[in-house]
């Protein structure tokens, strides 16, 4: 599960970043700003009939990391033609990120374990860590007019010091405390292209 939301202030140093010269063909804008982005992953452990007393069982970690801060950031433009520009978009973020753990075990039914003591096999866990984001966005931009632009690129964007499933997998499940508490210091790279258009006014 990925969810990324931005808010960016923009600065170019000649002149208004939302109507870059079209009779320049490289340039320039700075951005800084505020980003939210949350990655989580589920991983889950299927016994097979015979395996287990209650078999079949389900066995589940799932995790999620919500990061939040300051991004800052840069965009070159190279217009190669005069209505279509090449575009490298780079960003980094220092980010807080509350991060959440649920780990449980249950039978193909539906019903929860327990322990020996009587307590269900689920936990929940939180955690808040610093982790970082950096992010690079490449891409063609075509400027139907001076107020539109359609888009299309491919996103790259890591994460470091984050909590993942496997991460949180424990080695044996005989109390509360061994299914407790998370794990952070995993990373990861998410990746794809996409599509889009501008507005500006």
């Amino acid at each position: 599960m990925i969810n990324d939301v931005e808010i960016n202030w923009l600065y170019a140093p000649a002149t208004r970043p939302e109507f870059q010269p079209r009779q320049r063909p490289v340039n320039l804008i700075w951005l800084a700003g505020f980003r939210f982005f949350e990655v989580g992953d589920t991983l889950t452990l299927t016994s097979r009939p015979g395996d287990a007393a209650l078999s079949p069982a389900l066995f589940t970690v799932a995790t999620n990391n919500n990061l939040f801060g300051a991004q800052v950031g840069a965009k070159f433009d190279w217009r190669f033609l005069p209505t279509v520009r090449f575009d490298v978009v780079p960003k980094f973020m220092i980010a807080g990120n509350a991060i959440t753990d649920t780990t449980a075990l249950a039978t193909a039914a539906g019903t929860p374990a327990v322990f020996p003591g009587g307590e269900p096999v689920r936990v929940h866990s939180q955690l808040g860590v610093f982790s970082w984001l950096g992010s690079v966005d490449t891409g063609l931009a075509w400027d139907v007019t001076e107020h539109w632009t359609l888009s299309l690129g491919y996103r790259v964007v890591g994460v470091g010091n984050i909590a993942q499933a496997d991460g949180q997998w424990p080695v044996v499940i005989a109390t509360p405390a061994a299914i407790s508490g998370i794990a952070a210091g995993s990373s990861t790279i998410v990746h794809g292209g996409f599509a889009g258009f501008e507005a500006r006014y």
